[in-house]
């Protein structure tokens, strides 16, 4: 992707599609190439380490010990949290076939995203319109809205 100061404002002005890669999440944007920095007491501990002549390659390799620790960290309330959901059951607003097998399935996180939208569906009402040979018109419309203009 090409960007340009056009007026004071960004613009896009070329897309390479074979460039470009889906965008990294909050939680993941301290992988990304351009967030690496080495950080004041990182690069103090760096400079101790080379003072009491520490191998850069054996320094590299504690410091990537340390950073370890704290991804394992991270992902350890990520483990949990699958762990718990599969030794209960999920509360179900309603018993269906479908939030059955979506509480079976997903971790307590993720079915509680899935019942938000599942709920959200069950506001619209579908109400056939007309029919003209093998054409269906219907109307959708969400429960409790005022009624769209066309």
């Amino acid at each position: 992707m090409a960007v340009s100061n056009v007026k004071n404002e960004w613009v896009v002005i070329e897309v390479v599609h074979e460039h470009n890669h889906e965008l990294a999440t909050p939680s993941k944007t301290y992988l990304l190439r351009s967030q690496r920095r080495v950080k004041e007491p990182q690069g103090a501990e760096i400079s101790s380490l080379d003072a009491a002549g520490i191998a850069s390659i054996d320094g590299y390799k504690y410091m990537t010990h340390q950073a370890g620790k704290l991804e394992n960290s991270r992902r350890q309330a990520e483990i949990e949290a699958d762990f718990n959901s599969s030794q209960m059951s999920q509360r179900l607003f309603v018993s269906t076939p479908m939030l059955k097998q979506a509480s079976d399935m997903y971790t307590h996180a993720v079915f509680e995203i899935f019942e938000v939208e599942y709920k959200e569906h069950l506001m619209y009402n579908i109400k056939e319109c007309s029919v003209d040979g093998t054409t269906y018109t219907y109307e959708v419309t969400r429960e409790g809205s005022v009624r769209g203009r066309n």
